[in-house]
């Protein structure tokens, strides 16, 4: 059987920010010029539901699940995510309806404070960008049809 990947050390965020992401859909949180530490992306399609991905971008053992943990704006909210296969590597991952009340975490302005076992914990910078992402995907998500 493979190792386990060993614990990843907490990443330093000294000059990490947030910025959209080029395609218009997301953001991302990271040192300029570097991969991103944390994305939040808005997946939509026609005739499909949009979702919400949160991504961790470290190292994961394949089919491993965990709880990403979240304490900011107020709350404190634990998303399932799954180690994803990104082209030769694994890293976390998960989809959510933008609905999901766990993802107000991101609805505030202030610091946010992530864990990820064996991924480390980081202090995300306060900024309006995850709100943006998060209102712009729940109104691209279908509303019921009041009736």
């Amino acid at each position: 059987p493979e190792a386990a990947i060993p614990p990843a050390p907490s990443p330093d965020v000294k000059e990490a920010k947030w910025e959209k992401l080029a395609a218009g859909n997301g953001v991302r949180f990271g040192k300029p010029g570097l991969p991103p530490l944390i994305s939040i992306i808005c997946d939509t399609a026609p005739g499909v539901a949009a979702n919400l991905r949160v991504v961790r971008n470290t190292p994961a053992d394949p089919g491993a699940q965990a709880l990403f943990a979240f304490i900011g704006n107020s709350l404190v909210s634990r998303l399932k995510v799954d180690a994803v296969r990104n082209g030769n590597a694994w890293r976390w991952e998960g989809s959510f309806t933008p609905d999901d009340p766990k993802l107000d975490v991101f609805g505030g302005m202030g610091r946010v404070e992530a864990t990820l076992p064996g991924g480390g914990t980081m202090e995300l910078a306060a900024s309006s960008l995850p709100r943006e992402t998060l209102n712009q995907c729940r109104q691209a998500a279908p509303h019921p049809q009041l009736g």
